[in-house]
């Protein structure tokens, strides 16, 4: 009984296993209350592509998608696919997965560097941050983000182990320095701009091994395992975007499509990225005519680019001071580390690990120069957790330096002002929305209904059925809820405005394609712009919309 109760101890004491538990449990549970699953059903409809055709897109008829969705969540969103195709349950799996690895990765970290006490309160920072949890799970286009984060934290140990033992006696072996350049491969493939973040850590273990006069040869394996992933990725990826003439890889288009999302016209319309493409060409000129060389652009009109960075750097700052994202006293105490270590306050050994932590977060100052959208800011969060545990490790070592009594008693009054701060995050999870109970039902129905009666591809131009859904006039569903029925269906992913000024298509690896079929609501379907001189092959009862006629357009 004794040794049972040691054991169990020495797991809650010692190792991440009760803050996995716990972090895995917590969102699991919450994220099957997401209002819609939204643009997350493209990484579902990429899946069922992967599949059913071995074919990374949202149509056999499309573009490779390779180079608009990042792969690995994808990948992974297919891995989950193989049990169940219940879109909620795969996404309750991988927000669970993603928390309860971050939780545990920054609990082994913050031990490592700092003691046991500076693992947990990592660990609860972690749990109760809004930024990558509650807010993230919430948000329509997450499965990227949620990705990165499951990869960044085995990447951040990885990487602080190395710097602690850089110069350490007997350094680690070249296994480990190539596991931590393959983990920041990974992450690239989440997100591109984690690349910055391996950037900054290979040039501090550089500056490391000049200083302790070390062999390049464990650097090397460390980035001939980064490259491994990076340039094959590159290369393939690159020959996508040349043979289907897709634009999202150039870096001046991507600031063209946003800027309607930080500095629009002043007559800007619904559709904010087209009005703010068109405005972005009207400021620095025409990509082609400027090379398509995102620093020509910003030569042709400096003041407008200065403009868009200083409206971006107080967005940025902003979300840090909201706490529906970030708490505000937790970027106080990173202000207050920053103070330390410039004040030379800081113990030299732990130097490295602030700088490298702050390096992190600076080297996401790139987004600048594209648009503030809190999903792109998720990764910036671990390295500043991980400094708040270190501001609370220091401030409780000197609580030690006070007599006894004083000493547990202000001890006490820290942590419990530290859960005390974190309260709302308490009542976010705890004052969860109802489950949406009506669109997976309806776009399931709809889905099987079509399968069931359209068993041959169409006669037209399209390899894949593109399916279109009518809502009633009075729908209780979301208009993204329409991208699932693609999913249960097995069709295309259906959108529009793929041509234009804006070339969306060209960014978003899809074409303007015919309505092969039409579902219209029995209310519609004497309304001819509606049907389209379409005909009648279908008809359900659909247990949400009500009565549904399936319509066969064109030949």
């Amino acid at each position: 009984m004794k040794k049972t109760f040691r054991t169990i101890l020495h797991l809650l004491q010692d190792t991440p296993v009760f803050w996995v538990t716990l972090a895995f449990a917590v969102y699991f549970y919450y994220a099957q209350f997401v209002v819609t699953v939204s643009w997350n059903a493209i990484e579902l409809i990429i899946a069922q592509h992967l599949l059913d055709h071995g074919t990374y897109a949202t149509s056999i008829d499309y573009p490779s998608a390779l180079t608009w969705r990042p792969v690995l969540p994808t990948l992974l969103v297919t891995f989950l696919r193989l049990w169940t195709d219940n879109p909620i349950t795969i996404y309750q799996f991988f927000c669970g997965a993603t928390l309860g690895c971050l939780t545990g990765m920054m609990f082994l970290s913050a031990k490592m560097l700092w003691g046991k006490a500076a693992g947990h309160t990592a660990a609860f920072l972690t749990l109760v941050c809004p930024a990558t949890t509650v807010y993230l799970i919430d948000h329509p286009h997450s499965y990227s983000h949620l990705g990165a984060l499951l990869l960044l934290g085995p990447a951040l140990f990885t990487a602080l182990f190395l710097l602690r033992e850089a110069d350490a006696p007997s350094p680690p072996t070249v296994r480990l320095y190539a596991l931590s350049g393959a983990l920041w491969g990974l992450c690239y493939l989440c997100r591109s701009e984690l690349a910055l973040f391996c950037a900054v850590h290979f040039l501090l273990l550089l500056f490391l091994q000049i200083r302790g006069k070390r062999s390049f040869h464990h650097l090397a394996a460390y980035l001939a395992a980064f490259l491994f992933i990076f340039v094959p990725y590159n290369l393939y990826a690159g020959h996508v975007a040349a043979r289907d003439g897709l634009l999202i890889r150039k870096a001046i288009y991507g600031m063209y499509i946003s800027q309607g999302w930080v500095d629009p016209p002043s007559n800007v319309g619904p559709d904010i990225e087209a009005d703010g493409y068109v405005y972005a060409q009207k400021l620095y000129g025409d990509p082609l005519k400027n090379g398509e060389s995102l620093f020509t652009a910003i030569g042709h009109n400096v003041p407008a680019f200065w403009r868009r960075v200083r409206l971006n750097a107080v967005a940025f700052y902003a979300k840090f001071l909201d706490p529906g994202f970030f708490l505000p006293w937790w970027g106080l105490a990173v202000l207050g580390l920053v103070g330390l270590l410039a004040g030379g306050m800081v113990p030299p050994s732990d130097r490295r690990y602030l700088v490298f932590l702050l390096g992190l977060f600076l080297s996401a100052h790139f987004i600048l120069i594209y648009h503030i959208d809190a999903r792109y800011l998720t990764i910036t969060v671990p390295p500043l957790l991980l400094l708040t545990a270190c501001l609370i490790h220091y401030v409780l070592g000197w609580l030690r330096r006070v007599p006894a009594p004083f000493h547990a008693i202000l001890t006490i009054v820290v942590l419990a002002g530290i859960v005390y701060g974190s309260r709302d995050q308490f009542r976010r999870v705890a004052r969860h929305r109802g489950p949406n109970t009506h669109s997976i039902p309806a776009m399931r129905s709809l889905g099987e209904h079509f399968r069931s009666v359209v068993t041959k591809p169409p006669a037209g131009g399209n390899r894949e059925p593109h399916v279109w859904l009518v809502f009633p006039d009075r729908s209780p569903l979301y208009a993204e809820d329409q991208f699932l029925l693609a999913y249960f269906s097995r069709t295309a992913w259906v959108n529009r405005g793929a041509e234009g000024p804006f070339p969306r298509g060209r960014f978003y690896s899809y074409r303007e394609c015919p309505d092969d079929y039409r579902y219209v609501p029995a209310e519609k379907i004497g309304d001819a712009a509606v049907t389209q001189g379409g005909r009648i092959v279908g008809e359900c009862d659909n247990p949400i919309l009500g009565h549904y006629y399936l319509v066969r357009l064109g030949r």
